[in-house]
């Protein structure tokens, strides 16, 4: 298992939409030993092994795979002028609602995306695309 992140976008909260607070703790751990290597944004053979007990391979697919259908919802929604609070009315949700969507704090059902997609006048498509690790295995 790899993860092709660094100490920059943990500490940045990029890593995968995982909010802030869940890697509070790897980050304190992060910065510690980057004080002591001078250079562990760079190795990730240490973050991974760190990690692989705390958070699976799934976990952290899911988590990217969240970040980018909320960064997707709002990107659309903005592009379409439209403020949080309109588009909550459309989908007959709360305000809270939204607001956990698109801060990754969602896990959606097909039919909630196939709402959402229909009011931003999407198209929703699922692929399940071949991983590199079954490419390689092969």
């Amino acid at each position: 298992m790899a993860f092709n992140f660094g100490l920059e976008d943990i500490v940045n909260g990029t890593v995968y939409g995982i909010p802030e607070k869940e890697l509070q703790p790897y980050i304190d751990y992060l910065q510690k030993e980057h004080d002591k290597k001078n250079n562990l944004g760079t190795n990730v053979d240490d973050l991974t092994e760190f990690l692989s007990d705390k958070l699976s391979c799934a976990d952290v697919t899911a988590s990217k795979n969240l970040a980018e259908i909320s960064a997707k919802i709002v990107k659309k929604r903005l592009d379409l002028n439209m403020t949080q609070i309109e588009f909550a009315k459309l989908l007959s949700v709360s305000l809270e609602t939204v607001c956990q969507w698109e801060n990754t704090d969602y896990d959606f059902s097909i039919k909630q995306l196939s709402q959402i997609a229909n009011v931003l006048g999407c198209d929703l498509e699922i692929n399940f695309n071949v991983s590199m690790q079954q490419n390689k295995s092969k």
